[in-house]
């Protein structure tokens, strides 16, 4: 990577690892970037719309999707939001949860071809 990151979301799509978020012991991260095995090469992807450290991340038919966690450190509120990368246009879109109560994510899965969350 070229950046050094920890509290950082991972994830795999199409056989290449996508690493987004986490924090840099100075800031929290809105970058993103991407390892193909096949070439081992390390490559920056855009920017998210906001940054996030701890990001729950899962896969779906061919894009990213990143989950809530926490703005800055010590936050005590989740980030209301999803994040969409599509790794073919290499751009992002955002969402909101219906919801704005949110305090955390868990963790979040794929299950039956929709996404779903574990909101305590």
């Amino acid at each position: 990577m070229s950046v050094s990151r920890i509290a950082l979301g991972v994830e795999v799509v199409n056989g290449i690892l996508y690493v987004v978020g986490g924090y840099n012991k100075f800031s929290v991260l809105q970058s993103a970037e991407a390892y193909r095995p096949t070439t081992g090469v390390w490559y920056s992807i855009s920017n998210m719309h906001l940054c996030r450290m701890y990001p729950r991340v899962v896969t779906l038919n061919g894009l990213l999707y990143v989950f809530g966690r926490f703005d800055k450190p010590g936050a005590s509120l989740c980030l209301t939001s999803v994040e969409i990368y599509d790794p073919d246009t290499d751009a992002w879109s955002i969402e909101t949860f219906p919801s704005t109560n949110i305090n955390t994510i868990n963790g979040a899965v794929v299950i039956d071809r929709s996404v779903h969350f574990n909101n305590k």
